[in-house]
Parts: structure tokens; sequence; C-alpha cells
């Protein structure tokens, strides 16, 4: 039987860090499958890749996977709208990423 386990980002603040991930397993064991718990990727130009990438650290780091957080919020950096139904080809990577 697997134990699941979210850690929250330190501070709030979003980390992107395939190495926090490796820290996170060697300390809780491998009997811990590690999920992230909330995540997402704002409205930028950038924004298809960095989806890809997102799916592309959850499997090279072999975490059990991610919760996307679709929340639309209107406060700053990290309180955009996040949400994916609005930008279809953020919408089509992100549902080729989670296939794969």
């Amino acid at each position: 039987m697997a134990v699941w386990r979210g850690a929250p980002a330190p501070g709030g603040v979003p980390t992107q860090s395939p190495a926090r991930a490796r820290q996170l397993k060697a300390q809780l064991g491998a009997a811990v499958r590690l999920l992230i718990a909330e995540t997402a990727v704002g409205t930028t130009s950038h924004r298809e890749s960095q989806i890809d990438a997102l799916f592309a650290g959850v499997r090279k780091t072999r975490l059990g996977g991610a919760v996307w957080f679709d929340q639309a919020q209107h406060a700053g950096l990290y309180h955009q709208d996040w949400r994916l139904e609005d930008d279809p080809r953020a919408l089509a990577t992100f549902t080729v990423a989670v296939a794969t």
C-alpha cells in the first residue's frame, strides 16, 4: 500500500525544482508517493512550454501526480486566472501532457 504525502511550497512561494522533489523522496522513503497537491501555469506567452515542462518534471522525478489549481484569481503574479478552458492551446497541451 502506498502512502501519499502532499508538501506545500515553502512560504507559499512556488518552486520549480526537481531537486526539491528528490530531496523530499529521500527524506520520506520509498514507501511514500509524492503528489503535487496544487499547481498551475499562469497566462504567460510561454504557457504551453511551461505546461510541458511541469508534467515532464512529474514524470522524470516519478511523482504520483499533480492536481491542477483551476481557479480564476485577480490580484497579481500569484493570483492569476489559472483555468485552461478559455485557452484552447494551453488546454490541448495539458491534455496531451497528462496523457503521456
